[in-house]
Order: structure tokens, then C-alpha cells, then sequence
């Protein structure tokens, strides 16, 4: 079940060869190279888990939708020393943002292997390296059949959740949560921490109640227009990524936003495609009866500046 390659097919963004050194470039232009706000999050809930493990097992960490791995990069990056007995799985349901995953990291497992700190061995090149897996939010387990009833922490990070928009995808990704996540018997438990950008909140934004009842089919594409976003390619020297503005249009409580993706050499495009994705407005009475029926219980709600937290804890059945 993938609502996004079921309803955009072959103009899925995340899963276009052209989307992901744009997309890291792209972010990186928004919100700078510095720690997302997420980053305490997680590394937070992390640290707690391995404290109260203390060594007894490695302590699984499952990142869903990793993208080109930016979550899973900012926790192995810690300098600390608690990382040691820690196994990072970056899930994805696009093979193209995975493979930057891996090619991106593979600088970091170089400098890991080769850095020395007065002579010894630096403590980063005996962590766990992650395994990337390609496998949809909502049947995860599948793909991960070693490590149901495993799972220390469950990361779905920067309003993922509201990516999951066929019917049912949802639900089907809490019950992944529930069959992954270890039993409920430690003092500290497994949990899952879970994003939704205030954008999709309505009442957060306000705006979208508005907006469901309105269309915006913006520029057409071909031609890149005055205010289209120009980026330059560090992976391939010479090349220019151009994006141009969103078209955005609703159906129901699902925002579609498409647009043209440009890729410009020495003046001249020698490629152009259309993408899209599209993202679900969240209904938060509609969540807390999911998760009360996937047996797991909301353990906490942290609020940030974009985005809100909700971290999931099982509980008995």
C-alpha cells in the first residue's frame, strides 16, 4: 500500500533520478546546513533508550521514510560515545532517495575508518553502519522480518505521516509500529516518534479549510519563469537545477502540489520532467482512535517551531 506511487506513478517526486541531489540542495537552501530542530528529538529519545538498555542488546533504530538519510546521518554524527551498540535502518519507498542515502554516508564511513584521535582509534569507526531497506510505511515489517518486536525507536520525521494518503495507509503504519516496536516491559520502553508539520494541522493553519475548497493550477510547464528556484549541482560541475513554482491543487483533504524540474547545461536544458507529490491533511481525532486501536498509546506531544511530536509507546494488548 503506497499512496504516492499508486497515485503519481512514474511522476512520484521522491522516486525521480533527478529529485534527489536537488531535493538535499534544495533543504539545505530553506534551512541551512545547521541541525534541523528535530535533531535534539530524537537524539533525546535515543539517548534515554540506550541509558536504560545499558548494553543488554543492541538498540534498534528504524527511520521511516529516510529520504537521502538526514535523520539517521545527524544521530551517527554525534560525537559522543553512546552510539557503539546502536543499529540504524533507514527505510524509504523511493530507490532513488536510498541510493544518495548510501553514496552520502559512504563519506562519512571513510572518514570514520581513517580518523585517528591522538594516535587511537576514533570511537565513530566502531559504530554499526546503517542498513538501507526500500519498503513502504505502512508494511514495513515485511521487509524487516528480523526485527519485529525488536525495535528500540521508530523515527518518522518532517510531517511524513502526511505522505501516507490512501485510505487506510495510516492505520496500516500504526499496526506496523505496534508489530515492530519491543514489548511493553522495560522500564523504559520502545517508542515511536512521530512528525506533523503544522501546515497540515488545521488547527495550526487555519488556511486550510479555506484551501480544500480551492484550486491553483499555477504556471504551466516548459519555459523556466522569473521566480523559479535555481540551484547549482555540486555532484556534476556545469549543471543547474531549475524548479519551478508549485501548482497546487486539492481534492477532498488531499493537497497535490506538481511541478517542472529543469536540468540546464551550458545554457541549454537537456532535460525537463514533470513531478508531483501530494500530502494529506491531518486529523488529529482520527489519529488518536488509530492509535488507541493499534494498541499503542500516546505517551507524549512535544511542540516545536513547524511541527508538532507525538511519541507512541505499546501498550498491553
Amino acid at each position: 500500500m503506497d499512496g504516492q506511487h499508486l497515485n503519481h506513478g512514474s511522476l512520484y517526486a521522491y522516486g525521480s533520478e533527478e529529485w534527489p541531489e536537488f531535493y538535499d540542495l534544495w533543504v539545505e537552501s530553506l534551512f541551512g546546513t545547521g541541525p534541523s530542530e528535530d535533531s535534539p528529538v530524537f537524539r533525546s529519545a535515543l539517548e534515554r533508550l540506550v541509558a536504560e538498555r545499558n548494553g543488554a542488546h543492541t538498540v534498534h533504530v528504524v527511520d521511516i521514510g529516510t529520504g537521502t538519510g538526514r535523520v539517521i546521518k545527524d544521530l551517527w554524527q554525534e560525537p559522543s560515545g553512546y552510539l557503539g551498540n546502536v543499529s540504524f535502518w533507514g527505510l524509504d519507498n523511493a530507490q532513488a532517495m536510498l541510493d544518495r542515502a548510501k553514496l552520502t554516508f559512504c563519506a562519512l564511513e571513510l572518514e570514520a575508518a581513517h580518523h585517528s584521535d591522538d594516535g587511537r582509534q576514533n570511537e565513530r569507526a566502531t559504530r554499526l553502519f546503517p542498513t538501507w531497506v526500500q519498503a513502504p510505511a505502512a508494511d514495513f515489517t515485511s521487509h524487516l522480518l528480523e526485527l519485529v518486536g525488536k525495535v528500540d525507536l521508530i523515527v518518522f520525521a518532517a510531517g511524513g505521516i502526511s505522505h501516507l494518503t490512501a485510505g487506510g495507509e495510516v492505520i496500516g503504519f500504526l499496526i506496523q509500529v505496534r508489530r515492530a516496536l519491543r514489548p511493553p516491559k522495560d522500564s523504559q520502553p520502545a517508542r515511536a516518534v512521530i512528525s506533523v508539520l503544522y501546515e497540515m494541522i488545521p488547527d495550526k493553519n487555519p488556511e486550510l479549510v479555506v484551501k480544500q475548497e480551492q484550486s491553483s493550477a499555477g504556471p504551466p510547464s516548459g519555459g523556466a519563469p522569473s521566480d523559479a528556484d535555481k540551484i547549482l549541482s555540486r555532484d556534476h560541475p556545469g549543471i543547474v537545477y531549475v524548479k519551478s513554482p508549485l501548482r497546487t491543487q486539492w481534492s477532498h483533504d488531499i493537497r497535490t502540489d506538481s511541478f517542472t524540474i529543469q536540468i540546464i547545461k551550458e545554457g541549454e536544458v537537456v532535460k525537463e520532467k514533470d513531478v508531483a507529490w501530494s500530502l494529506k491533511v491531518f486529523d488529529e481525532a482520527a489519529f488518536e482512535d488509530a492509535v488507541e486501536k493499534c494498541r499503542l498509546r500516546i505517551e507524549e506531544v512535544k511542540e516545536g517551531e513547524i511541527q508538532r511530536w507525538y511519541f507512541l509507546v505499546p501498550r498491553e494488548a
